[in-house]
């Protein structure tokens, strides 16, 4: 006969078997500790009942993924957390899941270099790992992201920072501060060797505390020397410069002024040519917003001396700078102080006009030297002169009228007259092209033939006459080819 398990087991006489009733486990466990700071080595102990049943088979979940067959397992959190833990245990008769427990494993928000105590100097650890001088682990970029959005970034540092001067009560922080504002670069002009201070300003700035920017410039013209702080913003700066690329962070613990100075970059142009060296802003992010590309650019400009060599008598003569002073007397003030100018003519689409110095002042018509034009200059012996000013750049254009023009030829590289007027050939404009020289006139006529013309070299600081069938807006000299004339 068989039985169910009662309270009593009964009695035969002439004998029998009695089967139990599969009793399946009942799991449980007890944790210590369930709350601390990570690391959190906690120690888990089984106080299940196992039941009727054998073959007893043990399954810890942690909470995080990972999971142990032991029976009572010692087990460390790494990362801060509430995790829910269970206990599954199974045997021949059935199996049983506990109760989640609870384990909270507390951070220090803000500790990045995980000694126990919020400093300044963790707020230097984020702006380093930003621009690429150290590496953090993961567990250190999650303590310090300081405002949980699941990205460190220049901004934790600053909520460190307010948080070591008390503008911040506690960490985490779960403000969302939306920060805009335009930043503009100043252009600079430089003498040849000198330092170049670029300044970075701010405008229309809405509460900005922090940065991240990428920034670009010519490696061939310049070399980075370094930041000059503005002392005044609060910002505290990293940055790292690598092969013409420069990444520049910055946090400060209050917002700034609508218009501020953010900072100064340093650099030495050391490749002089006609052209600026450009500066570029590829890409700026204030505080957590969304970055802004191509945000600014600025360009670096070098100061050059155009020198001059004039033969005694008439000279044609043209400046290959942007000058700073345009006044006839200021542009010739050497030859004035060797009482070696006896007379300047320049011409324009009004005609000719002149620079006396020695008549009344009030009948000279020509009253600036204008860039890009050319000018008779006339002296008593040979001499040499020079000023200063931004050289021209190589994509520098002036506008001719029909007829006759007087222009320059400020490239550095000498060019082919059948280069240099091209275009206007190529549109049945050029008329004649006549130059002057210690040797007398030389002329190039584009539709003669090509042995009688006796100019064949337009060279740098001197000046053509150009006699053109129509106006021409914006004339520009294309690129020399490097051929030389005969």
């Amino acid at each position: 006969a068989v039985f169910d398990s009662g309270d009593e087991v009964p009695t035969f006489e002439n004998g029998g078997i009695y089967i139990l009733e599969p009793v399946p486990p009942s799991s449980s466990f007890l944790v210590e500790p369930s709350t601390g700071l990570f690391p959190l080595t906690t120690t888990f102990t089984n106080t299940s009942d196992i039941g009727s049943g054998n073959s007893i088979q043990y399954e810890w979940n942690f909470g995080n993924g990972d999971i142990s067959d032991d029976e009572n397992p010692v087990y460390v959190y790494e990362a801060p957390g509430i995790y829910q833990v269970t206990l599954t245990v199974s045997t021949n008769h059935g199996e049983d899941t506990s109760e989640p427990t609870e384990i909270e494993v507390l951070a220090l928000y803000g500790d990045v270099d995980m000694n126990d105590i919020v400093q300044s100097y963790d707020a230097s650890l984020i702006l380093q790992y930003l621009v690429g001088y150290i590496e953090l682990e993961p567990i250190q970029i999650l303590i310090g992201d300081v405002n949980v959005s699941e990205e460190l970034s220049a901004l934790d540092a600053s909520y460190i920072l307010q948080y070591m001067v008390g503008l911040v009560e506690e960490l985490p922080v779960s403000s969302d501060i939306i920060a805009s504002g335009d930043i503009a670069i100043e252009d600079q002009t430089v003498m040849p060797g000198e330092v170049a201070v670029i300044p970075f300003q701010v405008s229309n700035s809405q509460n900005i505390l922090s940065f991240e920017a990428d920034i670009s410039y010519d490696i061939s013209r310049l070399s980075f020397e370094g930041i000059q702080e503005n002392s005044n913003s609060g910002f505290s700066y990293q940055y790292l410069n690598e092969n013409g690329s420069l990444i520049l962070v910055g946090s400060s613990v209050e917002s700034e002024a609508s218009e501020f100075e953010l900072v100064n970059l340093l650099f030495t142009v050391n490749n002089i040519n006609s052209d600026p060296a450009i500066i570029m802003v590829d890409e700026i992010k204030w505080n957590e917003s969304e970055g802004i590309t191509n945000a600014a650019s600025g360009q670096i400009f070098t100061m050059s001396t155009d020198d001059h060599v004039v033969a005694e008598d008439w000279n044609l003569i043209s400046f290959d700078i942007f000058l700073m002073e345009s006044q006839p007397d200021m542009v010739f003030s050497d030859l004035l102080t060797d009482d070696n100018l006896v007379n300047i003519t320049g011409y324009d689409e009004n005609g000719s006009n002149f620079y006396d110095p020695f008549g009344y002042d009030f009948l000279n018509t020509l009253t600036a030297i204008e860039d890009g034009r050319g000018y008779w200059v006339k002296v008593n012996e040979a001499d040499i002169f020079s000023h200063n000013g931004v050289s021209l750049s190589s994509e520098y254009s002036i506008s001719m009228w029909e007829n006759w023009n007087l222009i320059g030829y400020w490239l550095w590289e000498n060019s082919l007259p059948e280069e240099a007027f091209a275009e206007l050939m190529d549109n049945n404009n050029l008329v004649y092209v006549t130059g002057f020289s210690e040797n007398g006139f030389a002329f190039f006529d584009p539709n003669g033939l090509d042995f009688l013309n006796t100019l064949t070299t337009l060279e740098n600081g001197t000046a053509y006459w150009i006699k053109l069938n129509d106006f021409v807006d914006e004339f520009q000299y294309p690129s020399p080819s490097g051929n030389s004339g005969r």
